[in-house]
């Protein structure tokens, strides 16, 4: 899998600046105890409260969107 393919899903800022060198993009997750603003100031590009909330907005969030416009790959 190639950076451009992936999306992460992190709850610290540290997950956040991990991605923004890997560039990767990096869904912020409020879990960690780490405010939203902090999250997007490092370079989230969605925050979301917690795993329950990102999944119930998945097919509009970026990792949905994400997804959408990759391959079909399961007969690989």
């Amino acid at each position: 899998m190639l950076a451009e393919e992936a999306v992460f899903t992190g709850d610290t800022v540290w997950d956040v600046r991990a991605c923004q060198k890997a560039r990767v993009p990096c869904i912020g997750l409020l879990s960690g105890g780490i405010s939203g603003d902090e999250l997007t100031t490092a370079g989230a590009a969605e925050v979301y409260p917690g795993p329950a909330d990102l999944l119930a907005a998945l097919p509009g969030s970026l990792l949905g969107r994400h997804d959408a416009g990759q391959p079909d790959r399961s007969a690989s």
